[in-house]
């Protein structure tokens, strides 16, 4: 968290602080491919870790939900009419899934990722 912690406060802007929150995941996981790995095998219910902080839980989704609200708040974002926290679970599974197929399939284009994920935060926040 602190690596996304430290890209977010680096955003010059409310919007701009959604797309580095994004971007900062895909990030770090291109450059910790083993966390990545790790964490994806913490989530198989089949072995209990004890990880309460799961895709479908509120804990996951909340640090994007507060950024979205801060970027309507300050006028930088859209009107858009979805809630923030239909648009921060909407990010988070685009995340995840980038991150499942890059895992499968190395080669799996995370950079062309960032760019979709930065076209549905400009159009849904």
């Amino acid at each position: 968290m602190a690596f996304v912690q430290a890209r977010v406060d680096d955003a010059p802007g409310s919007l701009e602080r959604v797309v580095a929150y994004a971007e900062a995941h895909i990030d770090y996981m291109r450059n910790h491919r083993d966390h990545a790995r790790v964490i994806a095998e913490t989530l198989d219910d089949a072995h209990p870790t004890g990880i309460d902080d799961r895709p479908e839980t509120s804990r996951r989704t909340d640090p994007a939900v507060d950024l979205i609200d801060a970027a309507r708040r300050s006028g930088g974002a859209s009107a858009s009419p979805e809630s923030s926290v239909v648009v921060a679970t909407a990010l988070h599974g685009m995340i995840d899934s980038a991150i499942a197929a890059w895992l499968d399939r190395p080669e799996f284009d995370l950079d062309a990722t960032k760019r979709v994920m930065r076209q549905f935060v400009v159009c849904a926040v």
